[in-house]
């Protein structure tokens, strides 16, 4: 793959402005649109997938909109088809997570974001081969493990008690995607990375 020289990370982009309206339009946890156990059983299966572009506030927001455009925006450079597939897997695997969990109340894209590091690590070791990579993945479930045990968030505070779990559930959706890679690569198809 050749560098890219100028680079603007459209999808990227579009998922930060359509977390930004979500926020503009609705404010802090839409009372509509956040995971709530009971209004999914009722029927309001949008909240599926409304929940993960709802926020508790601003700081919320702003560390998840940064971590998008770091994580999807990097992994948009090297494999722009490849950020709507971790995305949607995240999303999936938190879903799962929330309805296994019996979890009363979600919002926010933290726990998908996480879909977004495996696949993205697992590309930049692919290409580099520096030991750099498995040490941040090492490091990034380390994070996941101290917060476990914490039941805290390292980066930020919050009105809303955090479900950690769900960084591990995004995690896992892209690990999954890892092996699907890895899986099409075996089998003499080569994965396309690029558009």
């Amino acid at each position: 793959m050749q560098d890219k020289v100028f680079f603007i990370p459209l999808q990227t982009l579009m998922l930060i402005a359509l977390a930004a309206l979500v926020y503009l339009l609705t404010g802090a946890s839409s009372e509509t649109l956040v995971y709530q156990q009971h209004a999914v059983l009722q029927g309001e299966w949008w909240r599926w997938f409304t929940s993960h572009w709802v926020h508790t506030g601003l700081q919320h927001f702003g560390l998840d909109a940064i971590a998008l455009l770091i994580l999807a925006g990097t992994l948009e450079y090297f494999a722009p088809k490849w950020v709507l597939p971790s995305l949607g897997l995240g999303i999936l695997m938190v879903n799962l997570m929330l309805w296994q969990q019996n979890m009363a109340v979600y919002c926010g894209l933290s726990g998908a974001l996480h879909a977004f590091l495996l696949p993205l690590i697992w590309l930049l070791w692919k290409r580099y081969q520096s030991p750099i990579f498995p040490l941040i993945a090492a490091a990034s479930l380390a994070k996941m493990g101290y917060e476990t045990s914490l039941q805290q968030t390292l980066f930020m505070t919050n009105t809303w008690p955090p479900i950690i779990e769900s960084h591990l559930a995004g995690y896992f959706g892209g690990f999954i995607l890892c092996v699907v890679w890895q899986v099409m690569e075996r089998n003499h198809n080569p994965v396309s990375y690029e558009t």
